[in-house]
């Protein structure tokens, strides 16, 4: 079952709203400064190179990844990044992602938030303290369910290689030592 966000009842602070304006007409300025200097560089290359062609599409492949870096980073970039967030605040619900601009405005917005790589750590540790057996490090977690409940999170785990499942509740663990 997916859920997505309730776009129109999912209330969002006018002052994040304004903030994130700012922050897209600053990465538009670097965009737009950034273009100026590859177009000057370009009108350099055209005058003294020899091999046009080559030093253009050069030029233009440096230009493409520094542009995207300059305008992508740390901005929510896309419908389902802003998705993410919205649905995380409808729920309550913590955020696990390696995306810088998910991250920076997750912490804008008040979500908890997890780096997606050290995920996997701190879900073998909740299921410690659990009193579920540490799997081996070889071992997969899968997260079979997860569903959010104004009593709480509930979350169920499978261990394939153990054919074991687990059912976590906020009634049987501290959500502070999760998030």
């Amino acid at each position: 079952m997916k859920k997505t966000p309730n776009r129109y009842e999912v209330k969002i602070p006018a002052a994040i709203f304004y903030e994130y304006i700012i922050s897209v007409r600053q990465k538009i300025n670097r965009g737009r400064r950034l273009a100026e200097d590859f177009i000057l560089e370009a009108s350099a290359i055209g005058k003294a190179s020899e091999k046009l062609e080559e030093d253009t599409a050069n030029l233009i492949s440096k230009f493409r990844d520094k542009y995207r870096t300059v305008m992508r980073q740390g901005l929510l970039d896309s419908a389902p990044d802003l998705d993410v967030l919205l649905l995380a605040k409808e729920l309550e619900a913590g955020v696990v992602s390696s995306d810088i601009g998910i991250k920076k405005w997750s912490e804008k917005l008040g979500l908890r938030f997890v780096e997606a790589s050290k995920f996997p750590r701190m879900l073998k540790e909740y299921l410690v303290l659990l009193g579920v057996k540490e799997p081996e490090s070889s071992q997969k977690i899968y997260i079979k369910k997860a569903r959010n409940f104004s009593s709480g999170l509930n979350l169920e785990f499978t261990f394939p290689k153990f054919k074991k499942e687990v059912l976590a509740t906020k009634s049987n663990y501290s959500h502070k030592k999760i998030f």
